[in-house]
């Protein structure tokens, strides 16, 4: 597109035309930081050139702010949670196999 279009924003500064499933996606990877993702999906979904996306993803960090708090996670998930879930996961499957092999003879 002509990097030197006006682009009319309405809708959270986010260009007309835009489909409606992929606008809470942009806000929400530009609310948790995630610049460059933003502006691919916006650039992916509008056909707008590098400049004029990083443009409405700068305008749109700059009116909502990412967050300098991390992005909550699922409930009870957490790194070290989910490597104590792997162990046991991969004891129950060694346990699992060792009665299949006792109790077929194998």
């Amino acid at each position: 597109m002509d990097g030197n279009r006006h682009i009319e924003s309405l809708d959270h500064g986010l260009p007309e035309g835009l489909p409606e499933e992929i606008a809470p996606t942009i806000l929400a990877a530009v609310a948790s930081g995630r610049k460059i993702e933003a502006i691919k999906l916006l650039r992916g979904a509008t056909g707008l050139g590098l400049r004029e996306a990083r443009t409405i993803v700068d305008q749109l960090e700059a009116d909502f702010g990412a967050s300098d708090q991390p992005v909550p996670q699922a409930p009870g998930f957490s790194e070290e949670g989910g490597a104590k879930s792997l162990v046991v996961i991969g004891v129950a499957l060694l346990v699992g196999y060792l009665l299949y092999r006792y109790f077929t003879g194998g």
